[in-house]
């Protein structure tokens, strides 16, 4: 039984990106990639994020995936620490920095943005921060969730989790 839907939510994705104003060739590159994630029998769910995320940054970068440069992804990845222990969720830990760059272009896309934020709790070096999040992308987007972090002594983020719902 599917409760959260993946299915409904994997299809709505891939309409996205069929409808998406990204150039016609990274739409192909994200489709093959949707076709490689059915082979490889990824959960719906994990395959959903992904093609989110790689559609989130087509938009972000705005240029062929080809011709983007380190430096578009490096200063993303540059807050993380090398050994970060990185989830977009609960469930889903992100195994390298390889993978938080590709969760994180997925958001290229996106117009718009709001991002409304408080630390709701610090010690030591561990954070919760709350937000909320609006964005529009082909429609308006509305999140709320919390973030909890920790910086290591270089104040480079070793630890990430998210916790978000969105209508």
């Amino acid at each position: 039984m599917d409760i959260h839907n993946y299915k409904r939510r994997l299809e709505r994705t891939i309409e996205r990106v069929k409808e998406s104003d990204i150039s016609e060739d990274n739409k192909k590159i994200i489709l093959q990639f949707y076709d490689n994630c059915s082979t490889e029998s990824l959960s719906l769910s994990k395959t959903e994020r992904y093609i989110f995320d790689i559609l989130s940054y087509a938009k972000t970068i705005n240029k062929p995936f080809l011709e983007a440069s380190k430096e578009d992804i490096k200063a993303i990845l540059n807050i993380f620490s090398e050994d970060v222990e990185y989830y977009e969720t609960p469930f889903q830990r992100l195994k390298n920095r390889a993978e938080i760059e590709l969760a994180w272009k997925e958001i290229a896309p996106q117009t718009d943005i709001k991002l409304d934020f408080e630390v709701f709790n610090k010690e030591g070096d561990k954070y919760v921060v709350k937000w909320n999040l609006k964005f529009f992308d082909k429609k308006e987007f509305v999140y709320k969730g919390v973030y909890l972090l920790s910086l290591n002594s270089d104040n480079k983020c070793n630890y990430f989790m998210q916790y978000s719902e969105g209508k």
